[in-house]
């Protein structure tokens, strides 16, 4: 079986965006209107288009990140492949050869990617001499709720203590505002802004928020959502929505402990499924989770125990792989090793 994987051009973008529309295992993160965005915000991305024989069966979005002491390539959620699951051993060999002439060609650590694989495939991947990436990426465990039928019904196979609390935000006189101009974008950036101080992590600054919403709103890829009390934003989210999916891509809050009480998150992702619905969308993803073996003490186990208050499934994907060759790519696991233990389960 021979795959050629071969530069994106502008004339194919019909056929890149049709087939990321069409296969199961893609998502917005693949779209070209996301990876426009990306590039007019600077990053440094190649785009390439996978063939068996004459025909397009995938896509592989690159981005290459420089970092003190490492220059890698990054494929999010990604390759995206329209194969049966017989012919990804012959497509992941294949890869392999292209991953070691992309780091050679680019002065690349590492070349790494994430693909939406089922985690059962996992054993494919280590068995062609993958590495498990020690560093974090997209998510590997996801929450999905089927958000489909009747509001009512849905509404009920809610947990009582949710359903409780979003009937107590509404109660609180908690408003929930869908932006609708650059200030409102603001004030989703700023809560970001808070929200990461408080709990320690990076982010972006406001601008992307911005940029993103200008950029993707239009285009039915972004929406944001602020919960309001007497007219302060006091939580929000950013949904990324794309096919049948809303994700829930990033959440702020307030670091006002008395405002905390009022339970406006509930009501927030109450309010936002209600409008998803709205825009024949069938299911909402609170992107990443925590499996059950995970200790109390990590970091994102508490955002992890909210997101699964509401009825869902567990989604499970592979995870982060990476063809690491040579000293180069062993100096840059053993950084991401010390780097990111606190983050890894």
């Amino acid at each position: 079986m021979k795959f050629r994987i071969e530069k994106y051009s502008d004339a194919l973008l019909e056929d890149w965006e049709k087939l990321n529309l069409n296969v199961k295992n893609s998502s917005f993160l693949s779209s070209i209107h996301w990876l426009n965005f990306k590039k007019k915000r600077g990053a440094n991305i190649d785009l390439y288009l996978v063939y068996l024989n004459e025909r397009i069966v995938g896509l592989l979005p690159i981005e290459i990140f420089r970092r003190k002491i490492a220059k890698y390539a990054y494929s999010a959620y990604s390759p995206v492949l329209d194969l049966v699951d017989e012919d990804l051993e012959d497509f992941y060999k294949s890869f392999k050869r292209f991953c070691n002439e992309y780091i050679k060609k680019n002065s690349l650590n590492l070349f790494r990617f994430d693909p939406l694989l089922d985690v059962s495939k996992r054993p494919l991947l280590e068995k062609l001499e993958y590495k498990k990436s020690l560093s974090p990426a997209q998510a590997i465990d996801t929450w999905v709720m089927d958000i489909s039928g009747e509001e009512e019904e849905l509404f009920m196979k809610i947990k009582k203590d949710t359903r409780y609390y979003i009937r107590r935000a509404e109660k609180n006189g908690i408003k929930i505002v869908k932006a609708s101009n650059k200030d409102k974008v603001a004030e989703f950036g700023e809560l970001m802004k808070e929200t990461t101080l408080r709990k320690g992590f990076g982010n972006y600054n406001s601008e992307y928020y911005i940029d993103q919403w200008n950029e993707l709103s239009s285009k039915g890829l972004c929406s944001i959502y602020l919960a309001k009390f007497e007219d302060k934003a006091i939580s929000g989210a950013l949904i990324n929505h794309y096919k049948d999916t809303a994700n829930y891509s990033h959440g702020a809050s307030t670091s006002d402990y008395e405002l905390m009480k009022l339970s406006s998150p509930y009501l927030l992702h109450w309010e936002i499924i209600k409008d998803m619905r709205s825009k024949d969308i069938n299911k909402y993803n609170f992107w990443g989770v925590l499996p059950d073996n995970v200790s109390k003490s990590h970091n994102m186990y508490g955002l992890s125990m909210f997101k699964k208050k509401f009825p869902g499934e567990l989604v499970s994907y592979v995870g982060a792989y990476e063809f690491a060759p040579g000293l180069k790519g062993l100096i840059n696991r053993v950084s991401d090793y010390f780097s990111y233990k606190k983050e890894r389960y």
